[in-house]
């Protein structure tokens, strides 16, 4: 299975950083310790990625955690609680436990969306975008059932991707500005002070 196999070129994704390198540090560390809950870790990432935020999506966007594989403290929540941005909230919820991607447990992202709700009382108002936030992309599965559970209630919502890094397969100059993977979807480095969201610098 390619990367992000499950991106189209109709879905909006970025990146901050990758999340191994083979020639320099990646963001495996960090995200490791942030999904352990390490203080340090959410303070530290919720800065690169503030760096990187168009002002435009954190003026306003809503952001949105994507929810956990099981009902325990969602660090992408906490590490949002620290970001400037003007709406959070935690509309996204997940219907019971399920195994994690890392044991093997990858169904379709259709699978995935049956197991997605919205909370009823963060919907309102209807944002004018939703910026759903994630750890590492891979398949892009998460992603896709998170945008067809918005689309369900906001059938033309605009749903943004962004993840604080990638998994990437293939050496980092063959991925440039390809389309990847079965859906022929790419996903796109945010690149930190400059306003807007852009390929790779």
């Amino acid at each position: 299975m390619g990367e992000h196999c499950y991106l189209d070129t109709t879905d909006e994704c970025y990146f901050t950083d990758e999340y191994e390198s083979c020639n320099r540090p990646g963001m495996k560390r960090q995200i490791l310790s942030l999904k352990r809950g390490n203080e340090s870790a959410i303070v530290g990432l919720a800065r690169q990625l503030a760096a990187a935020l168009p002002r435009e999506w954190t003026s306003n966007y809503t952001f949105v955690p994507m929810p956990q594989s099981s009902a325990a403290t969602n660090p992408l929540k906490l590490m949002l609680g620290r970001l400037d941005v003007g709406d959070t909230r935690d509309f996204l919820v997940q219907m019971g436990d399920t195994p994690s991607s890392h044991n093997g447990w990858r169904p379709m992202p259709e699978q995935r969306a049956k197991l997605l709700t919205l909370n009823e009382l963060e919907v309102d108002p209807e944002p004018k975008a939703v910026v759903i936030v994630d750890d590492v992309l891979a398949t892009g599965s998460h992603f896709r059932a998170a945008k067809m559970a918005v689309r369900r209630r906001w059938p033309h919502m605009r749903v943004i991707g962004v993840f604080l890094a990638r998994v990437c397969w293939r050496r980092r100059s063959s991925c440039r500005r390809e389309g990847v993977g079965q859906g022929n979807g790419c996903a796109c480095r945010l690149v930190e002070h400059r306003g807007t969201a852009s390929v790779f610098p």
